[in-house]
């Protein structure tokens, strides 16, 4: 693993490339606090994926979310609603006038 400072990289950026190719970790470096990390994409993006299925697999792989695999399971098999007439409707009947009303009342 290999650290670097911003404008050391901007000067030698096709060599570090070359060590993130050979499969090298680069850290990037502003006043020694590591702001970066380059590396190789662990698998390369799929079209056919969302970019909240992108996002999930990132945050997966960084730690910073635990997917389960039920979780895994369900998102590969069915795709995200990408619209609202996707969305199943409510079990019960909603009238939006009457919930503005109930929000309003409090106001006067």
């Amino acid at each position: 693993m290999k650290s670097v400072g911003i404008k050391a990289l901007k000067d030698k950026l096709s060599a570090y490339l070359k060590l993130v190719r050979a499969g090298e970790i680069v850290l990037v470096t502003d006043r020694d606090e590591v702001i970066a990390e380059i590396r190789r994409p662990s698998s390369i993006a799929s079209s056919s994926k969302s970019r909240f299925e992108q996002y999930l697999e990132e945050a997966s792989r960084s730690g910073s979310v635990s997917m389960r695999v039920g979780v895994q399971t369900l998102i590969s098999q069915k795709p995200f609603p990408v619209s609202s007439a996707d969305l199943l409707p409510p079990p019960i009947p909603i009238s939006v006038q009457e919930l503005l009303d109930q929000t309003r009342s409090d106001r006067y």
